[in-house]
């Protein structure tokens, strides 16, 4: 599996909690997979997971499962970028600039 991959299929699922299990899912085998990166894709894993383990009961209006998964979409592109400059710098600073922006800018993914 690669990531680019995990991406793309992202991209092409409906807007849903079920697209972000499968973001749970690809990170967690990425994470085996390439030891190298676990801490990029820990990031999203955990990232995903919280929006699943919160909002898997709750019925979410079409704007709400939208402006999540744009969001979502945002961050795997960064990652995605910062993987192709192949910078180790560029990777870190990536995942700083989404862990700042998921934990002080408007909450979507998160309650």
């Amino acid at each position: 599996m690669k990531f680019k991959n995990v991406v793309k299929r992202f991209n092409e699922l409906p807007a849903c909690t079920d697209s972000f299990v499968f973001i749970e899912e690809s990170m967690e085998f990425l994470m085996k997979e390439n030891s190298k990166n676990a801490s990029v894709y820990f990031l999203l894993y955990t990232i995903s997971r919280s929006h699943y383990v919160y909002y898997q009961d709750q019925e979410m209006h079409e704007d709400f499962s939208n402006a999540a998964k744009s969001q979502m979409a945002k961050y795997l592109s960064q990652i995605q970028n910062a993987f192709e400059i192949e910078s180790n710098d560029n990777l870190l600073d990536t995942t700083d600039e989404i862990s700042r922006e998921y934990f002080t800018a408007h909450k979507t993914l998160r309650a």
